[in-house]
């Protein structure tokens, strides 16, 4: 499962201009997050209850912790993959436009 990932973002990153590796990384980084809130929903829904109400409070804090770590995580490298995409395309679309009024 490991090599597969490491060959589809070989194969990725050999064909990404150096310009959006930024971009592709905080895409890549994202996947980290949504593991995370995956391995949290097994833990909470595999019916492995820890014996006792100090370990049961413990194992749902867990789980709910690394599910709201795991959405941030998601989220924020999505939100700034985007914010770069899109400051690139206005940096683009500039740069047209002032090649079309010289």
């Amino acid at each position: 499962m490991i090599s597969s990932g490491v060959i589809i973002c070989t194969f990725v990153a050999l064909r990404v201009v150096m310009a959006f590796m930024s971009e592709l990384i905080a895409f890549i980084y994202s996947f980290v997050g949504l593991a995370a809130i995956f391995i949290s929903f097994r833990n909470f829904f595999s019916g492995d209850e820890p014996a006792g109400v100090f370990a049961l409070c413990l194992h749902r804090f867990e789980c709910n912790f690394v599910t709201f770590i795991g959405a941030v995580t998601f989220t924020g490298p999505l939100i700034a993959y985007c914010k770069q995409a899109f400051q690139c395309q206005i940096h683009n679309q500039n740069g047209i436009q002032q090649q079309l009024s010289q």
